[in-house]
């Protein structure tokens, strides 16, 4: 029993570190110390067994969850524009809202999304306090200047998903995903 209990704790183990999925990781982390408090107990340590539980597998995985709910939120405005990014009786729709929902969905965030009329401006992107979104999208040219954006083109033919400067983490991480996309057409 030591030995399946071993192989499994291993098992879980290379899940944690080679899961893409955060939510995943998580839950490989859970049956990973419930496995080695089962370990712990048929090797004849009750108490540590019984830290293990507590703290690895109940304590640990609800932290890890609940900061994984108050991470995950992109601030996005878009601009209604067929067919990159508009609205439909069944939800949001177009090729650039299922491309930020798959990178959303990929990285364990959700987007909150505001409509917003047309291209801000210099005047509302620089006084404007309320203006706080993370990208701007919705057919926007990647040579438009936008004071406090970074254009990051997805698209042969000129199209740019613009992101918030000082939101590098977000940048980075969504212009990895569409280098591994690439061969797929937006």
């Amino acid at each position: 029993m030591e030995i399946v209990l071993g192989i499994m704790g291993i098992v879980f183990a290379i899940g944690v570190v080679l899961s893409h999925n955060p939510m995943r990781a998580i839950i490989f982390m859970g049956a990973f110390s419930i496995t080695m408090a089962t370990y712990y107990y048929a090797m004849g340590a009750p108490d540590v067994a019984m830290a293990e539980a507590t703290l690895g597998a109940v304590f640990t995985t609800f932290i890890y969850i609940v900061a994984m709910k108050h991470r995950g939120s992109i601030k996005v405005a878009y601009i209604r524009k067929e067919p990159f990014f508009y609205r439909t009786r069944e939800g949001f729709a177009g090729s650039e809202y299922h491309l930020l929902k798959r990178f959303a969905d990929k990285n364990a965030m959700h987007l909150e999304i505001t409509r917003i009329a047309e291209t801000p401006s210099h005047k509302d992107l620089q006084t404007d306090r309320s203006f706080q979104f993370d990208i701007i999208c919705g057919g926007l040219k990647d040579n438009l200047s936008l004071p406090g954006y970074t254009p990051l083109p997805y698209h042969l033919r000129g199209f740019a998903i613009y992101v918030k400067t000082d939101s590098e983490d977000i940048y980075e991480s969504l212009e990895d995903f569409l280098i591994g996309d690439s061969d797929e057409e937006y």
